[in-house]
């Protein structure tokens, strides 16, 4: 009797184990987290040219102009877009008025200044007052293009020679 009995517990064991549902169902979680981030895609040299500091009509403003490119995602609000001193910058020079200088390997110095504005009124610099802004980027893909507009005033005595700076980008957001 006692074979016959274990037998039955088995098979009823074995019955309950058999008896779930097809298929046997469950489900989980899918999700992703993104980061407001910027990158600067490219800043582009700014090149005045050649500059003849002797004409005629005395030393004349010589202008330029050039870009900058920056993608950040979508949605993201508050951009801004900063430009240094310069490494040559002189001693009034501050953020909020910037006083950049180019610089020849002789140490003679030209003064110029880099804008917001074709006018050329609003000064590019590295406060909250003088940044570029960016009120909403709409796109991660398709990058924002800044344009910079420079000048070298007139009436500067420049010295022959090859001038150069260096200007930094910086995006907060």
């Amino acid at each position: 009797m006692k074979k016959i009995v274990c037998g039955a517990v088995l098979s009823l064991a074995s019955s309950t184990v058999l008896a779930a549902p097809s298929p046997a169902t469950d489900s989980f979680a899918v999700n992703a987290s993104v980061q407001g981030s910027c990158v600067i895609l490219n800043s582009n040299n700014l090149p005045f040219g050649l500059y003849n500091p002797v004409t005629i009509e005395g030393s004349p403003e010589i202008g330029a102009e050039s870009s900058i490119s920056i993608r950040c995602t979508n949605g993201l609000t508050n951009v801004s877009v900063f430009l240094s001193e310069g490494e040559n910058a002189s001693g009034v020079s501050t953020c909020a008025q910037p006083h950049r200088q180019l610089i020849s390997e002789e140490r003679n110095l030209i003064n110029y200044q880099i804008y917001q504005d074709e006018q050329r009124i609003k000064i590019w610099g590295c406060d909250e007052n003088n940044a570029q802004n960016i009120a909403k980027f709409v796109s991660s893909i398709v990058p924002v293009t800044l344009h910079t507009f420079s000048l070298i005033p007139g009436g500067q005595n420049i010295a022959k020679g090859k001038y150069v700076d260096v200007i930094n980008v910086s995006v907060r957001f």
